[in-house]
């Protein structure tokens, strides 16, 4: 009598879909400047939740200067300026930024307010800043549902995060942002959006 094995097999039995993760993160290590503010780190923390929600299929590098767009109704990340950009891709810029030695993300300048409002809205969860979890719990350490690149840049920038706020990620976001920039009750896409407006270095 013949016998059949009718378990299933694992399409990845030995978790190779991680090895190129793993890969990346050895590779991409969070540099935590003593110096930083947990003001700017909390707001950089902020515009990264936004950046790392946008489409881009490429690995940043640091204190590299990219542009986010408004295109087919989401928000693209790009290395090529307005400036390089032909025809209506200009009127699409909302900011440039740049990913930073602790790899969170911070804004250098903004083209369009309106369009980086209505980014925010999309792509920060606002119910993460009020939530009475702490912070600790809700960097995107292991986020599956982003793309490679962005899961790869989560993980860096939440151990940049964690490492420099040390004892006060234990703290909800909302009283820690009491703390340093005192926003009044609860925070929206548009408190949310006056804070990276505030840390943008505008040149």
């Amino acid at each position: 009598m013949i016998m059949h094995n009718t378990s299933k097999k694992s399409p990845n039995p030995q978790g190779k879909g991680l090895v190129p993760v793993l890969a990346q993160i050895n590779h991409l290590q969070p540099v935590v400047e003593e110096s930083d503010s947990t003001h700017n780190v909390l707001m950089r923390y902020i515009f990264s939740r936004l950046i790392l929600n946008a489409r881009f299929s490429f690995q940043p590098t640091r204190f590299t200067r990219y542009t986010l767009y408004w295109h087919n109704e989401s928000a693209l990340l790009s290395m090529i300026s307005p400036a390089e950009f032909g025809a209506d891709w200009p009127s699409k810029a909302v900011i440039d930024c740049q990913l930073c030695s602790d790899l969170t993300w911070q804004c250098l300048h903004i083209y369009s307010p309106e369009k980086l409002a209505l980014i925010a809205d999309r792509n920060i969860d606002i119910n993460n800043f009020n939530s009475e979890k702490a912070l600790e719990e809700l960097l995107p350490f292991h986020d599956d549902t982003l793309p490679f690149n962005q899961r790869v840049l989560a993980y860096g920038m939440s151990r940049g995060v964690s490492a420099h706020l040390g004892n006060l990620a234990k703290l909800p976001l909302h009283k820690l942002l009491s703390q340093v920039v005192n926003p009044k009750h609860t925070i929206d896409a548009n408190k949310a959006i006056h804070m990276i407006s505030q840390g943008a270095q505008d040149d």
